[in-house]
């Protein structure tokens, strides 16, 4: 089994806190390969995920906190380690909540799939990491929301971004 790389979205709070579409459901991606429901499932309930900086396992910026399947995908909430220590963890939330950054991709290791229609329909993985990258391979996959440092709610990052412009 390899170890493949996938696309995602963000939304970045006030205290760190991101929310991410990590996957997008029946989105045929870059690779011609296909995520459904649940195929992480079974993984995040023995492990979440580190959150890193462009796929660099030495460059880890925090850690998922949990996780709820939606209609359109995985969505985690994750907690990334900004306060100085991880400049890195610093540069992405900053960058999620100005808009700069606003793709993620998936590091995972494929257990199950199945062809249908000519596309390859992931059934079942494990879920290593979430990075924070300039282009994910799965459209849709994006940042969802930052927490807001005024009132602590999650704001969309297109809003952030409309406000600073």
């Amino acid at each position: 089994m390899k170890h493949e790389i996938r696309s995602g979205e963000i939304r970045a709070a006030a205290n760190g806190v991101v929310e991410i579409l990590a996957v997008a459901y029946g989105v045929t991606d870059d690779y011609g390969t296909q995520f459904q429901r649940g195929t992480f499932t079974e993984s995040l309930e023995e492990r979440l995920p580190v959150i890193a900086w462009g796929h660099q396992w030495t460059e880890p910026i925090g850690r998922a906190t949990g996780f709820r399947e939606t209609d359109e995908g995985l969505v985690l909430t994750a907690r990334l380690d900004i306060g100085g220590a991880v400049p890195r963890a610093d540069q992405a939330y900053e960058q999620a909540r100005s808009g700069t950054l606003t793709d993620v991709s998936v590091g995972f290791m494929r257990r199950a799939d199945e062809e249908r229609d000519g596309v390859t329909v992931i059934t079942k993985a494990d879920l290593d990491e979430v990075s924070f990258v300039l282009r994910g391979a799965v459209p849709g996959a994006k940042v969802l929301a930052v927490r807001s440092a005024r009132t602590g709610e999650m704001v969309e990052v297109d809003s952030v971004v409309a406000i600073a412009n």
